[in-house]
């Protein structure tokens, strides 16, 4: 696993039109991870099941144990407020892995 340069997440996110996919990229192991939902909750809530593992086996807790020791991860069905306090503690704290919601509509075309 790979260290990658700290990357710092915008704290707001505009709400996303009805009707319209949301898109969320997880950066961590081997491969970045694009997630599709049709609400920003919903995709980031799939990120949290990303990040405890996936089909793999592999988890965050593996990669960097003292963040997830100080971070411990969210019940991905849990309150939303969990959640989203959990990953923007994941943009702040490490450099293991990463997760942005892509609200920029040229990104996401």
């Amino acid at each position: 696993m790979k260290t990658r340069g700290l990357i710092t997440c915008r704290a707001s996110r505009p709400r996303t039109p009805a009707g319209a996919d949301v898109y969320g990229l997880v950066v961590w192991d081997a491969e970045p991870t694009l997630i599709v939902g049709d609400t920003v909750g919903a995709v980031q809530r799939e990120a949290v099941r990303v990040f405890g593992g996936g089909s793999d086996g592999d988890s965050l807790a593996d990669d960097d144990p003292g963040f997830v020791a100080a971070w411990p991860l969210p019940d991905p069905d849990g309150p939303a407020a969990d959640i989203t306090g959990w990953l923007a503690a994941l943009c702040r704290e490490t450099a293991t892995a990463w997760f942005t919601i892509l609200d920029d509509p040229v990104i996401a075309r």
